[in-house]
């Protein structure tokens, strides 16, 4: 699916743009890898309850806002 996405982009946008964008989507990666690493975060963020989320960080969960707040 990724590909798919990928070679449409490359087709609309042309190679320089999308591999610019690839380039992004990879330095994105590692640099959260890397502060995932530094917290000591294992799992994905997007998995991990509230409650788990919320005691690595130190914060809270605002309901309101939708987010940990530190």
């Amino acid at each position: 699916m990724f590909y798919q996405w990928f070679n449409l982009l490359v087709h609309t946008m042309g190679k320089d743009e999308a591999a610019h964008l690839l380039e992004l989507i990879t330095e994105n990666r590692e640099r959260i890898k890397r502060l995932e690493e530094k917290v000591g975060i294992t799992a994905s963020s997007f998995s991990m309850d509230f409650d788990t989320l919320t005691a690595l960080t130190g914060g809270t969960w605002n309901k309101t806002e939708g987010q940990v707040e530190c």
